[in-house]
């Protein structure tokens, strides 16, 4: 990652169209991995967990170890993820930008492991679907107001 923050530093530091787009796409790329991988060390255990608990009818179980193992997921990686962020040239806003979106990938990718042992599939493509309309619509919003291009679509 260390490579990385270097070159996302240097791409932040150099203007125009094409490199705001290289850079912005790094950034959203590591936030993707860092999410993933994060989640990836829980996502086996989470879904044994919640198939056995389903099929003894424990039913009372399974959201509370939803939201503990995103508490979990949440400290550790914020910590590693908020170390990179510092060293990678981003400005504070775009920081606080991935920073958040890190977050709310932990919980997304928590939760469809969550659904997936469940079988919510139309849940999960309803809430993908939405989730992607409402990102267009509110990333168009920004620009058309002239709000920064990198930080409008981080938002």
């Amino acid at each position: 990652m260390a490579g990385i923050g270097f070159e996302l530093k240097r791409l932040f530091h150099k203007k125009g169209v094409l490199n705001t787009t290289k850079a912005y796409g790094c950034m959203i790329t590591c936030t993707l991995l860092a999410s993933v991988t994060v989640t990836s060390f829980f996502s086996m255990v989470v879904t044994r967990y919640v198939a056995d608990m389903l099929f003894e009818e424990e039913n009372h179980a399974v959201l509370p170890c939803f939201w503990g193992s995103t508490v979990i997921m949440m400290a550790v990686g914020s910590i590693l993820y908020g170390i990179f962020l510092l060293f990678s040239g981003a400005t504070l806003v775009q920081g606080l930008l991935c920073f958040v979106l890190f977050g709310e990938l932990i919980i997304v990718w928590n939760a469809m492991s969550f659904l997936s042992a469940i079988k919510d599939y139309k849940g999960i493509f309803m809430s993908f679907l939405t989730s992607v309309a409402v990102s267009i619509l509110l990333g168009a919003l920004l620009l058309w107001l002239k709000f920064p291009v990198v930080e409008s679509l981080l938002f």
